[in-house]
């Protein structure tokens, strides 16, 4: 064993170093905030996991708003609000048929934008006005 006179001043300072690092580490006042940024990110993932499982149906009369270039198809049920709806070209073309008619549309999505709320349409029956 090679006493510690023989040893360097620096590697003396970085050995202690070390241990006063690994002491503040692994104190009693750090333990929290351990557990408060291990708990953070699970919470986060639950709410997203929630706001993309929602569904339901939603009946009203089909718009197109917006100028061109930039229209989009909405909803507006009888309450009287305006929602936006995102779906497929095919499904997009078809309800662009049945403009100012009453259909219900089966959403899989909502998004909340600063345009408004979005509908992510899935599937649409007509229904007689």
């Amino acid at each position: 064993m090679v006493p510690s006179t023989w040893v360097p001043k620096a590697l003396r300072l970085a050995r202690s170093s070390v241990r006063r690092g690994l002491a503040i580490l692994l104190s009693p006042r750090t333990i929290p905030l351990y557990l408060i940024l291990l708990i953070v990110p699970f919470l986060g993932a639950q709410c997203t996991s929630q706001r993309e499982t929602l569904k339901g149906t939603i009946k009203g009369t089909i718009y197109v708003i917006g100028n061109e270039p930039f229209t989009s198809l909405a909803v507006q049920p009888s309450d009287g609000k305006m929602y936006r709806i995102s779906t497929t070209k095919d499904i997009h073309a078809r309800l662009l048929k049945l403009q100012g008619k009453i259909v219900e549309l089966e959403y899989s999505k909502v998004d909340t934008t600063k345009e408004g709320i979005t509908f992510s349409v899935k599937q649409f029956t007509e229904t007689s006005p």
